[in-house]
């Protein structure tokens, strides 16, 4: 298999993190494949033609690996994986993506601008 060079801005400890978190999860050599190749940015049509198998495949594989990290969509996934997915473990919950709610309070909306003074 032959794998597109990843970015220059990807860091050799992302991808120690990435690859940990491979192992962590237990997915399968082909799952493992398909994750790497989903962090290199490819569409599941790109996907297929790399690794010589369907889309559908390609789409099999993929359900499986959000069943077995708890994700239900690219992006999460990539968050999990790299390490920067906020993952309430006790539910199970990802949370890559949303807003961050502070400690202690409640998210609140944007303030807005004040009117100008004598209105």
């Amino acid at each position: 298999m032959t794998v597109r060079p990843r970015p220059a801005s990807f860091s050799r400890s992302l991808r120690t993190n990435f690859e940990s978190q491979l192992h962590a999860y237990a997915l399968t050599p082909r799952e493992s494949c398909v994750a790497v190749l989903i962090l290199e940015g490819l569409s599941n049509k790109e996907i297929a033609a790399q690794c010589r198998i369907s889309e559908l495949t390609v789409k099999d594989h993929l359900k499986h690996i959000y069943q077995k990290t708890g994700t239900h969509q690219r992006t999460a996934l990539l968050a999990l994986l790299l390490g920067t997915a906020q993952v309430d473990t006790k539910n199970g919950a990802n949370f890559a993506g949303a807003e961050l709610i502070p400690p202690g309070g409640a998210a609140r909306a944007p303030r807005r601008a004040s009117p100008p003074a004598g209105r």
